[in-house]
């Protein structure tokens, strides 16, 4: 090629194309793509470094806080209903809805004798001579079960209802939805009663001994026994958990009447009670736990207040009045109707508090029935009508009753009458 030839050559490389000469070219890069702003993502070189991006917000932070919240009302939650559920959620959910539904009262009742009325919570439940009914706080009747006992005897808590034959040996557990145990104890029942966890216990004969105390878990497995080798064993109570037990023991000493309390610590095997007092000239037939620490006794002749916490007692005298009703089934008190001189028309109604102090009296000159207590009122049923007062005596209100009542109990705002053939609910 002449070097004519050679110019002309590199000139028209130089017209908008480059010739490479002697040498293979690079490779050609691809055509870079556009990305958007929303595809656009950081490379990543060969040497492992992220090219400079913003990065984006971090949400960690947010979504742990997220969690966070829905545990803790979860957490509450379930702490709700085992405070309302202390036999189990589960129970108390297959109650709940058992018990909805609408009725009325008043409500029919068969059976020809009436033995007692209690509440779970505000609903009732009357125990006959034939069969055990339950309603809601709407009048509806949940269940009327037949029991077959000659001598029923009913134990109420805020879950559970305990029926058993006083002199029998078997017994029933209830609760709205269904009958949850029956069972067996080894000698003859004298008396029994019911815990708010759903344990429950017995003062039974006993072979070998003067008297026994039973106490069952509340799936039904014997946990705890107690024998009284000298007094015979009359009456009972459970504290809320189940894990202290008080019990009556009765002996005559010197020609005179003298009863005993024992106060047992359930919770373990030790046979030993924690607490024991005598209380001579009088017969003690009652005994409810108000918290753990306080315990109030009724007897024949006084009111009598045990202090567990500190060892004291202290008691009310009746002097020359006689007992006519009472109600100690309130966690809040007790309420007592003392005949002035067994005079049934001349009474006075007294009110005590947990701890067993004296809140207030009145008179009511008609013959009082039965009395209830409910917070710090005073329900008080005459033949005809049914009073309410407060602790000091003040008339709030009066209903005129269709029958002659039998029986009032009340829980909050809410009392139920018993009549020999049915039960009829007052709201104030």
């Amino acid at each position: 090629m002449d070097e004519n030839q050679k110019k002309r050559r590199r000139s028209k490389a130089g017209q908008g194309k480059i010739t490479y000469i002697g040498s293979a070219p690079p490779p050609a890069k691809p055509p870079r793509k556009r990305l958007s702003k929303k595809s656009a993502a950081p490379s990543r070189p060969a040497g492992g470094k992220t090219a400079a991006a913003k990065k984006p917000r971090k949400r960690g932070g947010l979504t742990v806080l997220i969690w966070a919240g829905v545990f803790i009302l979860l957490l509450g939650g379930f702490l709700f209903l085992n405070a309302k559920a202390p036999t189990g959620v589960i129970e108390w959910l297959q109650s709940y809805f058992a018990t909805l539904g609408g009725g009325s009262f008043p409500a029919p009742v068969s059976g020809s004798q009436v033995s007692s009325i209690g509440l779970r919570g505000a609903q009732p439940a009357v125990l006959t001579d034939t069969s055990l009914f339950f309603w809601n706080q709407s009048g509806k009747e949940i269940y009327c079960r037949q029991h077959g006992y000659s001598n029923p005897v009913l134990a109420v808590s805020e879950s559970r209802l305990l029926v058993f034959g006083r002199g029998d040996t078997t017994f029933r557990i209830e609760n709205p939805d269904r009958t949850l145990l029956t069972g067996n104890t080894e000698n003859a029942i004298v008396s029994g009663t019911i815990a708010e966890n759903g344990s429950f216990g017995f003062v039974t004969e006993s072979n070998g001994y003067a008297s026994q105390l039973e106490l069952y878990s509340k799936s039904g497995q014997i946990r705890y026994r107690w024998y009284s080798s000298e007094k015979k064993l009359s009456t009972m109570d459970l504290n809320s958990t189940g894990d202290a037990a008080a019990v009556i023991g009765m002996d005559a000493v010197s020609g005179n009447l003298q009863s005993r309390l024992y106060v047992l610590d359930t919770s373990n095997a030790n046979e030993q009670p924690i607490f024991e007092e005598a209380f001579s000239d009088c017969l003690v037939f009652s005994a409810s736990f108000k918290t753990r620490d306080e315990l109030t006794l009724l007897a024949d002749n006084q009111l009598i207040s045990c202090h567990l916490g500190n060892g004291r007692t202290e008691s009310f005298s009746f002097g020359r009045d006689v007992l006519k009703a009472f109600d100690d089934s309130s966690p809040s008190g007790t309420v007592l109707c003392l005949s002035v001189n067994n005079d049934t028309l001349d009474n006075r109604i007294v009110s005590f508090d947990s701890q067993g102090r004296k809140i207030d009296e009145f008179s009511v000159d008609e013959k009082v029935v039965s009395v209830a207590q409910s917070r710090r009122n005073v329900y008080v049923l005459t033949d005809k009508l049914l009073y309410l007062y407060n602790a000091a005596g003040k008339l709030l209100k009066q209903w005129e009753l269709d029958g002659e009542g039998l029986m009032v109990r009340a829980a909050g705002n809410t009392a139920y009458v018993m009549f020999a053939d049915g039960i009829n609910q007052y709201k104030n």
